[in-house]
């Protein structure tokens, strides 16, 4: 035997069949030799943190129900709280009034809608209605849609309907200002010099570059000509910055206001945010939440542009592992 003990096994290294016996000594049953481990706590030595742990995987469904339930109550009488808090500022207000949906109680709304749909959907109407959903209306739409676009003439012209949808709109709103296409010309070129420096142009799936740019265009046109997206987005990018700048709090609390805000120092303003949202990320992966993420937004993208799993979720992650 090697001396060293391993209880999340049976079996060492060497194939050596191993035992526990109740003293907690670990035996060879070959040879019979012996090794003095520290001992299993016997029932007359049992701490008060052993049998609470007990106690707890007794009743561990109980727990959770009970834990569930106080955990939202107590959601529900913050909730009610706030609320009656918005209504009372609401009948004194005099200006900024009305519901501010990126701060405050808007923001409360938000976030608990967001989080119990959520939890409806993933509890309740994904597993009842996911696999009638599936095999009633994805399949046949996606058979659908594949026995259309099979034929070489059906791609060609849903290539040129949105190309000519694109140049439509391009004309209208570069008419009076046409230097504005100097960036649609840099990435035309960026696409024709890709296709002659290809070992394989026939090989091209152009199903990926359509519909990227097609998504892209889309939503450029959400964040940007829509109020309501271009609002979205602004919300999210101050809520991001707010976030960031609490590195620079921590910064100017370990090395001081005057080389971390005032003077801006590269080694100790800059790299703080970086060091900050990656110990962020590392927590959240170890939570598991980012996994959870990333796999989502990469089977979006395996959906609409056709993509395999791994590029998929690789493309996904590099969003937020850079």
């Amino acid at each position: 035997m090697s001396g060293i003990q391993n209880e999340a096994f049976d079996h060492e290294g060497n194939g050596l069949q191993l035992t526990h016996r109740k003293s907690g000594t670990i035996v060879n049953t070959e040879n019979g030799d012996s090794a003095d481990t520290a001992s299993l706590p016997s029932n007359s030595k049992r701490t008060v943190y052993d049998k609470l742990g007990d106690l707890v995987d007794k009743y561990k469904a109980q727990i959770r129900i009970a834990w569930l339930v106080t955990l939202n109550a107590l959601v529900i009488i913050f909730f009610g709280f706030a609320t009656n808090h918005y209504l009372e500022k609401e009948e004194t207000c005099s200006t900024g009034c009305g519901m501010q949906w990126c701060s405050g109680y808007g923001m409360l709304v938000l976030l608990l809608g967001f989080v119990y749909l959520g939890l409806v959907y993933f509890h309740i109407v994904k597993p009842l209605l996911r696999k009638p959903f599936k095999s009633n209306v994805v399949k046949p739409l996606s058979r659908t849609l594949g026995n259309f676009f099979s034929s070489l003439w059906a791609k060609l012209g849903a290539c040129g309907v949105i190309l000519v949808a694109f140049a439509i709109f391009c004309f209208i709103e570069t008419k009076d200002e046409p230097e504005r296409l100097m960036s649609l010309v840099g990435m035309a070129t960026l696409f024709i010099l890709a296709f002659i420096c290809s070992k394989h142009p026939t090989r091209i799936n152009y199903r990926p570059v359509v519909l990227g740019v097609t998504f892209q265009f889309l939503l450029g046109l959400f964040c940007i000509r829509w109020e309501v997206g271009r609002s979205i987005f602004e919300c999210i990018g101050d809520k991001v910055a707010t976030f960031l700048n609490y590195s620079a709090d921590g910064a100017s609390f370990v090395y001081g206001d005057f080389i971390v805000r005032q003077e801006g120092v590269f080694a100790f303003a800059v790299l703080s945010v970086i060091y900050f949202f990656s110990f962020f990320i590392s927590i959240l992966y170890y939570l598991g939440a980012m996994q959870w993420v990333v796999l989502k937004l990469g089977w979006i993208l395996q959906a609409l542009l056709g993509t395999t799993v791994c590029e998929s979720v690789i493309a996904a992650a590099n969003i937020f592992s850079g």
